[in-house]
């Protein structure tokens, strides 16, 4: 570094200096200036770069990058260096974004033909913690209750750069009630290996199991196989990887993001003792049944995937496209096995959860027009193929989603609107059957 003039001006002195090629220029100090708090550890993990480390343009691009992709952190300025005689200093101006929320939708639905109640009412609230430790960690709890006296309980969390290594901790829980007929339980331990923090692999150990409740033993005496309701668990590892890049974490709109999960699993069902009474009753072969298939699926996998992207073409417009798929590898599968989807969260305009299926793929196409940087009116086209339980049996089907809504950006969060309605097989949409979601998001 060569000193090229020293201009006093006011109370400062500024210095022009240039930095020689090939010169090697070591930074000591890594300064964050601004109201973003974050351990070192992480912060050195995430740009890439360590106190001691030779300047280098490319990785201090980079970095610049890095903190870009953060939801929690925004820049104030571009970042700059002072060098003096005693210490180089790196000056990061970041500012705590708002991005740890609170957010709830409240859904009004048509209830079913056979129901007496017209209206059916569903809510969806979400707690989403981001840095709360300053570790850089991620904390999601979500409770629902989208069909009478059937809540879900779900529990996510994550610690990046455990030890200061590229790897960290994740667990994942979930608890899902069917009414009095069975429950579901999911658990997902395993670790993250970081190529950067929004882009990781994972492995670790995934098992789900479901128990009845309360057996359904009506026409019993009729059953030529097993019961679609059974007791089963299943235990293995799971692989996948997350990868995104978006210029905005709560409202994109331009970028990519895709995850993907992959379940291999060993299967055990079981029969409810209720069955085997009942069995012993009508002298059904009820063992031999459930002994046949446990022997022809012991093991199995299933895989799920999610993919979006978002497309600008002007200014206030932009095309947001996404899709979801999932699959069962499974010739027999009992209902309290498969996916469940339909809703505000994958399909929208038809119930919530209204589809039990082995296999589905959902593409959406969502154009946006924008009013400001987070709030916009949009359309949307949610298209589904599924593989849905009917009867004994599988079939496929194509359904249809069609809505509108609109989503404000406020200084206190986020409010949402949203209607739809479904289309099933050559049926007309049902416009008596529309679907509402209001939702709010609270940031801080």
């Amino acid at each position: 570094m060569e000193i090229q003039s020293l201009i006093p001006k006011n109370d400062s002195l500024y210095i022009y200096y240039t930095i020689k090629a090939n010169s090697r220029e070591v930074i000591d100090t890594i300064e964050i200036q601004g109201s973003f708090e974050v351990e070192n550890h992480f912060l050195y993990k995430l740009i890439q770069f360590n106190p001691g480390e030779t300047y280098k343009h490319e990785k201090i691009s980079r970095a610049y990058r890095k903190v870009q992709q953060l939801p929690f952190a925004k820049w104030t300025a571009e970042p700059f260096f002072n060098f003096t005689l005693a210490q180089n200093k790196w000056i990061l101006p970041i500012d705590k974004e708002r991005a740890s929320s609170i957010d709830g939708i409240l859904g009004i639905h048509s209830g079913e033909a056979s129901s007496q109640t017209r209206i059916k009412i569903t809510a969806d609230i979400a707690m989403h913690l981001w840095n709360i430790l300053k570790q850089g960690e991620e904390l999601v709890f979500n409770y629902k209750n989208l069909e009478a006296s059937s809540p879900q309980l779900h529990f996510k969390a994550h610690l990046p750069y455990l030890a200061n290594l590229d790897f960290g901790p994740e667990i994942a829980f979930d608890l899902n009630f069917k009414d009095s007929a069975y429950y579901q339980q999911k658990l997902q331990i395993g670790i993250r290996y970081y190529l950067s923090y929004q882009n990781f692999i994972r492995f670790g150990y995934y098992q789900e199991n479901s128990q009845i409740i309360q057996a359904n033993l009506q026409n019993f005496e009729y059953l030529q196989s097993i019961p679609e309701i059974n007791n089963y668990s299943n235990r293995g590892i799971v692989l996948g990887f997350e990868s995104q890049n978006k210029d905005d974490f709560h409202v994109a709109r331009k970028g990519w993001a895709i995850k993907s999960n992959v379940q291999l699993l060993n299967k055990n069902i079981e029969a409810h003792s209720a069955y085997l009474e009942e069995a012993e009753k009508y002298n059904i072969p009820l063992k031999e049944w459930y002994a046949e298939e446990q022997a022809a699926n012991t093991y199995f996998w299933q895989a799920q995937m999610e993919a979006s992207l978002y497309i600008p073409f002007s200014k206030n417009i932009n095309l947001a496209q996404s899709l979801s798929v999932a699959h069962k590898n499974l010739k027999n599968t009992s209902l309290n096995a498969l996916y469940r989807i339909g809703g505000q969260s994958l399909l929208r305009g038809f119930n919530e959860l209204q589809f039990y299926t082995k296999s589905y793929g959902v593409y959406t196409i969502e154009p946006r027009l924008f009013l400001n940087q987070r709030s916009y009116f949009f359309l949307f086209s949610d298209n589904a193929w599924l593989h849905r339980k009917s009867g004994s049996n599988f079939r496929s089907e194509i359904v249809w989603g069609l809505g509108a809504g609109m989503s404000f950006y406020t200084n206190t969060g986020i409010f949402s609107l949203a209607f739809g309605a479904g289309k099933e097989y050559q049926d007309a949409f049902n416009l008596r059957k529309i679907q509402v979601h209001i939702g709010y998001k609270a940031l801080f």
